[in-house]
């Protein structure tokens, strides 16, 4: 999103004021709803098959991350070098993508 109108505004807004249910479950602050916001904008112009390539080439990138730590610890290694993450502990880059993809608890 890079103009926000009006009633972008007015929306996330409203969005902010509310909890964490629905479409922004697990979004405990400020950032991580405007973040999931953002997301559920983009994705709002693509129609179904186009969502499911896009979020199938996020999955596909997640699971060359976690590879790619994984290969980095086999090595020794402490640091990583990704696309994306240069020379970032290996440690952080798994909390990372650990946290990016957590599911929310229920309870």
């Amino acid at each position: 999103m890079k103009h926000w109108t009006d009633k972008d505004m007015l929306a996330f807004a409203r969005i902010a004021s509310n909890g964490t249910g629905g479409k922004y479950e697990g979004c405990q602050t400020l950032i991580s709803k405007l973040a999931r916001f953002k997301t559920i904008k983009y994705m709002e112009k693509f129609n179904g098959f186009q969502k499911h390539l896009i979020l199938t080439g996020l999955e596909i990138r997640v699971q060359q991350i976690k590879d790619d730590i994984d290969k980095a610890e086999e090595n020794g290694k402490r640091h990583i070098m990704t696309k994306g993450y240069i020379d970032m502990e290996v440690e952080e880059l798994r909390e990372k993508i650990n946290n990016y993809t957590k599911k929310p608890d229920k309870g």
